[in-house]
């Protein structure tokens, strides 16, 4: 049976908050409180519904997946995970979620089905290119380099709605793009 992406939406989001401190809220919650609006996780859900290929999934299999993401994102960006950054806005958070999604589940050429596993050595090497290039705090964009202080910028600026979200992510995704050319480049 197949659940309509509101069922499987709320399910997954449930399952999420069950997880609480276990889970992809763990890094977001402050004194147990989630940091982020049930909005901005209904959207963390809606971009991994969105890319996930194939049949309907699980919203058990979902939620790991959806976790699984973050804790590859928190890894990457240690500090402004675990204090107050702009990763906890609407814009950041629903940025980063759209952005994990495409590269769990990247495009695929016209004709071939999607990959049914999400393509995690793909998101751990985009994550670990991408840390020291993305800062998601005043005090990392004065330490990082240019382009990081750049995207800081950018994402302070962004609108805290949709379009907002949608303008970072693009970021996020055009710079993992160049970076993955680069590293081709250096491996010729």
């Amino acid at each position: 049976m197949q659940l309509p992406d509101a069922s499987l939406e709320q399910a997954t989001l449930d399952l999420l908050l069950a997880r609480g401190q276990a889970g992809v809220l763990g890094p977001l919650a402050s004194r147990g409180e989630p940091t982020v609006s049930p909005t901005d996780l209904s959207a963390v859900v809606r971009a991994f519904v969105a890319r996930c290929p194939g049949e309907t999934p699980d919203p058990a299999r979902l939620a790991e997946v959806v976790d699984r993401a973050f804790g590859l994102a928190a890894e990457a960006w240690p500090r402004a995970w675990a204090k107050p950054s702009r990763i906890h806005t609407s814009p950041g958070i629903q940025a980063l979620a759209s952005f994990l999604a495409a590269e769990a589940w990247p495009a695929t050429e016209e004709g071939e089905a999607p990959a049914a596993e999400p393509d995690w050595s793909r998101l751990a090497r985009s994550l670990q290119q991408m840390h020291r290039w993305v800062a998601w705090s005043q005090a990392d964009a004065r330490r990082g380099e240019p382009l990081a202080a750049e995207f800081f910028q950018e994402l302070t600026a962004s609108p805290a709605d949709e379009a907002g979200a949608e303008a970072v992510a693009l970021k996020l995704s055009r710079l993992a793009g160049k970076l993955r050319v680069m590293a081709r480049r250096r491996n010729r």
